[in-house]
Protein backbone atom coordinates (compact mmCIF):
# COMPACT_ATOMS: atom_id res chain seq x y z
CA UNK A 1 0.00 0.00 0.00
CA UNK A 2 1.41 3.38 -1.00
CA UNK A 3 1.27 6.11 1.62
CA UNK A 4 0.46 9.71 0.73
CA UNK A 5 2.16 11.92 3.34
CA UNK A 6 1.01 15.54 3.52
CA UNK A 7 3.30 17.74 5.64
CA UNK A 8 2.20 21.14 6.97
CA UNK A 9 3.93 23.73 9.13
CA UNK A 10 0.73 24.46 11.04
CA UNK A 11 -2.82 23.11 11.08
CA UNK A 12 -5.80 23.54 13.37
CA UNK A 13 -5.92 19.79 14.04
CA UNK A 14 -4.46 16.90 12.05
CA UNK A 15 -7.59 14.81 12.69
CA UNK A 16 -9.83 17.62 11.47
CA UNK A 17 -7.73 18.09 8.35
CA UNK A 18 -7.90 14.34 7.74
CA UNK A 19 -11.70 14.61 7.84
CA UNK A 20 -11.48 17.26 5.13
CA UNK A 21 -9.35 14.93 3.03
CA UNK A 22 -12.04 12.25 3.40
CA UNK A 23 -14.65 14.69 2.12
CA UNK A 24 -12.38 15.33 -0.87
CA UNK A 25 -12.25 11.61 -1.67
CA UNK A 26 -8.94 10.58 -0.05
CA UNK A 27 -8.50 6.87 0.54
CA UNK A 28 -6.59 4.65 2.91
CA UNK A 29 -2.97 5.59 3.41
CA UNK A 30 -3.39 9.37 3.56
CA UNK A 31 -1.17 10.67 6.36
CA UNK A 32 -1.25 14.19 7.77
CA UNK A 33 1.90 15.44 9.53
CA UNK A 34 2.08 18.87 11.15
CA UNK A 35 4.87 20.77 12.89
CA UNK A 36 2.27 22.30 15.21
CA UNK A 37 -1.48 22.44 15.82
CA UNK A 38 -3.33 25.59 16.80
CA UNK A 39 -6.27 23.67 18.32
CA UNK A 40 -5.10 20.12 18.88
CA UNK A 41 -7.50 17.90 20.77
CA UNK A 42 -7.68 14.69 22.72
CA UNK A 43 -10.65 12.58 23.76
CA UNK A 44 -13.89 14.37 24.72
CA UNK A 45 -12.54 17.56 23.12
CA UNK A 46 -9.77 18.03 25.68
CA UNK A 47 -6.99 20.39 24.63
CA UNK A 48 -3.80 18.75 23.35
CA UNK A 49 -0.92 21.23 23.73
CA UNK A 50 0.87 21.29 20.38
CA UNK A 51 4.11 23.32 20.32
CA UNK A 52 6.72 22.99 17.56
CA UNK A 53 9.17 20.20 18.37
CA UNK A 54 6.67 17.45 19.10
CA UNK A 55 4.96 15.00 16.75
CA UNK A 56 1.38 15.39 15.48
CA UNK A 57 0.08 13.03 12.82
CA UNK A 58 -3.18 11.47 11.65
CA UNK A 59 -3.60 8.37 9.50
CA UNK A 60 -6.60 7.52 7.34
CA UNK A 61 -7.72 3.86 7.35
CA UNK A 62 -10.57 1.98 5.69
CA UNK A 63 -10.60 -1.42 7.45
CA UNK A 64 -13.85 -2.56 5.82
CA UNK A 65 -12.08 -2.54 2.43
CA UNK A 66 -10.08 -5.50 3.75
CA UNK A 67 -13.20 -7.32 5.01
CA UNK A 68 -12.21 -6.38 8.54
CA UNK A 69 -14.64 -5.05 11.16
CA UNK A 70 -16.50 -1.90 10.16
CA UNK A 71 -15.20 1.31 11.74
CA UNK A 72 -17.34 1.34 14.88
CA UNK A 73 -16.38 -2.22 15.81
CA UNK A 74 -12.74 -1.69 14.78
CA UNK A 75 -12.42 1.39 17.00
CA UNK A 76 -11.27 -0.32 20.21
CA UNK A 77 -9.03 -2.82 18.45
CA UNK A 78 -7.26 -0.04 16.56
CA UNK A 79 -6.75 2.01 19.73
CA UNK A 80 -4.91 -0.90 21.39
CA UNK A 81 -3.05 -1.72 18.17
CA UNK A 82 -1.91 1.87 17.74
CA UNK A 83 -0.68 2.10 21.31
CA UNK A 84 1.38 -1.03 20.83
CA UNK A 85 2.71 0.18 17.48
CA UNK A 86 3.82 3.55 18.91
CA UNK A 87 5.43 1.83 21.90
CA UNK A 88 7.37 -0.56 19.63
CA UNK A 89 8.41 2.26 17.32
CA UNK A 90 9.78 4.24 20.27
CA UNK A 91 11.67 1.19 21.51
CA UNK A 92 13.69 1.36 18.28
CA UNK A 93 14.76 4.84 19.38
CA UNK A 94 15.88 3.61 22.80
CA UNK A 95 12.74 4.38 24.80
CA UNK A 96 11.75 1.57 27.19
CA UNK A 97 9.32 1.22 30.06
CA UNK A 98 6.23 2.59 28.32
CA UNK A 99 2.87 1.42 29.70
CA UNK A 100 -0.40 1.59 27.78
CA UNK A 101 -3.14 3.26 29.79
CA UNK A 102 -6.56 2.36 28.43
CA UNK A 103 -7.90 3.62 26.15
CA UNK A 104 -5.42 5.98 24.55
CA UNK A 105 -2.36 7.05 26.55
CA UNK A 106 1.27 5.97 26.69
CA UNK A 107 2.89 6.61 30.08
CA UNK A 108 6.32 6.30 31.63
CA UNK A 109 6.50 6.42 35.43
CA UNK A 110 2.93 7.68 35.42
CA UNK A 111 3.78 10.62 33.16
CA UNK A 112 2.11 11.00 29.77
CA UNK A 113 4.43 10.54 26.78
CA UNK A 114 1.93 10.09 23.96
CA UNK A 115 -1.77 10.09 23.24
CA UNK A 116 -4.04 8.56 20.62
CA UNK A 117 -7.37 9.79 19.26
CA UNK A 118 -9.36 7.36 17.10
CA UNK A 119 -12.40 8.76 15.29
CA UNK A 120 -14.84 7.06 12.92
CA UNK A 121 -16.11 8.94 9.86
CA UNK A 122 -18.57 6.97 7.71
CA UNK A 123 -16.57 3.98 6.39
CA UNK A 124 -13.23 5.39 7.48
CA UNK A 125 -11.20 5.51 10.68
CA UNK A 126 -8.85 8.34 11.55
CA UNK A 127 -6.03 7.49 13.94
CA UNK A 128 -4.44 10.58 15.48
CA UNK A 129 -1.12 10.27 17.30
CA UNK A 130 0.58 12.93 19.40
CA UNK A 131 4.01 12.33 20.95
CA UNK A 132 5.93 14.61 23.30
CA UNK A 133 9.26 14.52 21.49
CA UNK A 134 11.27 17.53 22.68
CA UNK A 135 8.77 19.23 24.99
CA UNK A 136 6.64 18.08 27.93
CA UNK A 137 3.70 20.53 27.98
CA UNK A 138 2.66 21.91 31.35
CA UNK A 139 -0.77 22.94 32.56
CA UNK A 140 -2.63 20.16 30.75
CA UNK A 141 -4.17 18.53 33.81
CA UNK A 142 -1.65 15.71 34.20
CA UNK A 143 2.06 15.09 34.52
CA UNK A 144 3.90 14.77 31.23
CA UNK A 145 7.32 13.76 29.96
CA UNK A 146 9.12 13.77 26.62
CA UNK A 147 11.60 11.68 24.69
CA UNK A 148 14.20 14.41 25.21
CA UNK A 149 13.69 14.41 28.97
CA UNK A 150 13.86 10.62 29.15
CA UNK A 151 17.02 10.19 27.07
CA UNK A 152 18.75 13.49 27.71
CA UNK A 153 18.99 14.65 24.11
CA UNK A 154 16.89 16.39 21.49
CA UNK A 155 15.32 14.34 18.71
CA UNK A 156 14.67 15.04 15.06
CA UNK A 157 10.88 14.82 14.87
CA UNK A 158 11.16 13.34 11.38
CA UNK A 159 13.15 10.38 12.76
CA UNK A 160 10.47 9.73 15.36
CA UNK A 161 7.73 10.04 12.75
CA UNK A 162 9.31 7.52 10.38
CA UNK A 163 10.03 5.01 13.18
CA UNK A 164 6.46 5.21 14.48
CA UNK A 165 4.85 5.17 11.02
CA UNK A 166 6.86 2.11 9.98
CA UNK A 167 5.85 0.29 13.16
CA UNK A 168 2.22 1.36 12.73
CA UNK A 169 1.93 -0.06 9.21
CA UNK A 170 3.60 -3.30 10.27
CA UNK A 171 1.03 -3.81 13.02
CA UNK A 172 -1.84 -2.64 10.82
CA UNK A 173 -0.93 -5.18 8.14
CA UNK A 174 -0.71 -7.84 10.84
CA UNK A 175 -4.16 -6.85 12.13
CA UNK A 176 -5.59 -7.01 8.62
CA UNK A 177 -4.04 -10.43 7.95
CA UNK A 178 -4.41 -12.15 11.32
CA UNK A 179 -7.06 -10.30 13.29
CA UNK A 180 -6.76 -8.92 16.79
CA UNK A 181 -5.83 -11.94 18.91
CA UNK A 182 -2.04 -11.85 18.48
CA UNK A 183 -1.95 -8.09 19.00
CA UNK A 184 -4.09 -8.42 22.13
CA UNK A 185 -1.63 -10.97 23.53
CA UNK A 186 1.29 -8.63 22.80
CA UNK A 187 -0.51 -5.67 24.42
CA UNK A 188 -1.24 -7.31 27.75
CA UNK A 189 2.28 -7.19 29.29
CA UNK A 190 2.40 -3.43 28.61
CA UNK A 191 -1.10 -2.65 29.85
CA UNK A 192 -1.23 -0.44 32.91
CA UNK A 193 -3.59 -1.52 35.69
CA UNK A 194 -4.18 -5.08 34.53
CA UNK A 195 -5.54 -7.20 37.43
CA UNK A 196 -6.00 -4.04 39.50
CA UNK A 197 -9.12 -2.22 40.65
CA UNK A 198 -10.34 0.73 38.60
CA UNK A 199 -13.44 2.82 38.18
CA UNK A 200 -14.82 3.45 34.70
CA UNK A 201 -17.95 5.56 34.50
CA UNK A 202 -20.36 4.20 37.09
CA UNK A 203 -18.64 0.81 37.45
CA UNK A 204 -15.82 -0.24 39.77
CA UNK A 205 -14.11 -3.59 39.42
CA UNK A 206 -10.96 -5.45 38.47
CA UNK A 207 -9.45 -4.94 35.03
CA UNK A 208 -9.21 -8.61 34.05
CA UNK A 209 -8.34 -8.49 30.34
CA UNK A 210 -9.14 -7.37 26.82
CA UNK A 211 -11.98 -8.93 24.82
CA UNK A 212 -11.87 -10.31 21.27
CA UNK A 213 -13.42 -7.03 20.12
CA UNK A 214 -10.80 -4.91 21.90
CA UNK A 215 -13.02 -3.90 24.83
CA UNK A 216 -11.65 -3.60 28.35
CA UNK A 217 -13.05 -6.34 30.60
CA UNK A 218 -14.05 -5.10 34.04
CA UNK A 219 -15.15 -7.73 36.56
CA UNK A 220 -17.31 -6.24 39.32
CA UNK A 221 -17.80 -7.59 42.84
CA UNK A 222 -20.88 -9.58 41.75
CA UNK A 223 -18.64 -11.53 39.30
CA UNK A 224 -20.28 -9.89 36.29
CA UNK A 225 -17.83 -9.15 33.46
CA UNK A 226 -18.52 -5.85 31.70
CA UNK A 227 -17.03 -5.20 28.25
CA UNK A 228 -16.27 -1.48 28.08
CA UNK A 229 -15.27 0.17 24.83
CA UNK A 230 -15.01 3.78 26.00
CA UNK A 231 -16.25 6.08 28.75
Amino acid sequence: MKLAIHHFESVVSTNDLCKHYISEGAGEGAVILADMQTAGKGRHGRVWASPVGNLYTSILLTPSVHDNPPPVKAYAQLAFMTGLAVLKGLELLGVTGVQLKWPNDGLINGQKLFGILVECVDDAVIVGIGINVNHAPEGVGQETTSLAALLGKEFDVADVFHAVLKSFWQFYRQWIAEGFNTIRTECLPYTRGLNSEMTLGDKTGIFTGISDDGALLLTTSDDVVHAIVTV
